[in-house]
């Protein structure tokens, strides 16, 4: 992977906070839960939350 310190702070909600290695782990679960295609047009309506974050960098990874 690109990052070199997976223990770096990636995301801070309230009083949690996320390292890159979580946020990876996250966005992997996600890519379970959404089954898209490349290609595919998809739509995020979330408040802002982590789980944005985990749907947007899955849709982008897939390239829908």
């Amino acid at each position: 992977m690109f990052i070199k310190d997976h223990n770096k702070l990636a995301l801070i909600n309230g009083d949690e906070q996320i390292n890159y290695a979580e946020l990876i782990n996250w966005i992997n679960r996600y890519s379970t839960l959404l089954k898209k295609n490349q290609g595919e047009r998809v739509a995020i309506y979330f408040e802002n939350r982590p789980e944005w974050i985990y749907s947007f960098f899955f849709f982008f990874y897939i390239g829908a």
